[in-house]
């Protein structure tokens, strides 16, 4: 009977730390991934939100091939605003998409889920959800280099004028060639 504590004390001594490994994702699977920040440390609301994809294995076709090689692993991320690829739909991009930053929906709550569809070829996959709170702070999950900058209000605002300029010149100059 004292064998028993001193196996599991030695299983617990001896046990190696679990890390999650990448997943290799090929034609014709599809995966659904749930990102839960709504118990970590900070909570959410956050300033900076997201899911870094680590993706390895991308194959682009070989060159020459123009200005733009294309990819040779075709798939596609959908990303849900609720768990198991539910809610509403907020962001479609294929499956070249290295990470997803600072959608609304992610910032609020911090749980949202990404479905991943690969129609050909074949990639690796370790997604990993971070937030960051307004007060620097980090979420576990949160990779150890530079995380994407929150945009400003004054550089949006900076941006949307610029535009509005630019299109608004645009229509003057297609209005004076027409004269």
């Amino acid at each position: 009977m004292t064998r028993v504590p001193a196996i599991v004390a030695l299983a617990v001594l001896l046990a190696t730390p679990a890390y999650s490994a990448p997943i290799v994702v090929s034609a014709g699977d599809f995966l659904t991934f749930n990102f839960d920040l709504s118990g970590e440390t900070p909570a959410p609301p956050y300033v900076i939100a997201g899911v870094d994809l680590r993706m390895t294995g991308l194959d682009f076709e070989p060159p020459p091939c123009g200005a733009f090689c294309n990819p040779l692993d075709v798939g596609e991320w959908r990303f849900w605003t609720e768990l198991d690829g539910t809610g509403s739909l907020f962001l479609v991009h294929d499956a070249t998409l290295g990470g997803a930053w600072n959608f609304a929906e992610m910032l609020d709550d911090g749980v949202f889920s990404a479905t991943l569809e690969m129609f050909d070829g074949e990639i690796s996959v370790d997604p990993v959800a971070c937030g960051v709170a307004a007060d620097g702070a980090r979420t576990p999950g949160c990779p150890a280099g530079p995380l994407p900058p929150a945009p400003e209000p004054a550089m949006v605002s900076l941006l949307a004028f610029g535009g509005a300029v630019v299109l608004v010149r645009r229509r003057n100059t297609r209005a004076v060639r027409r004269t």
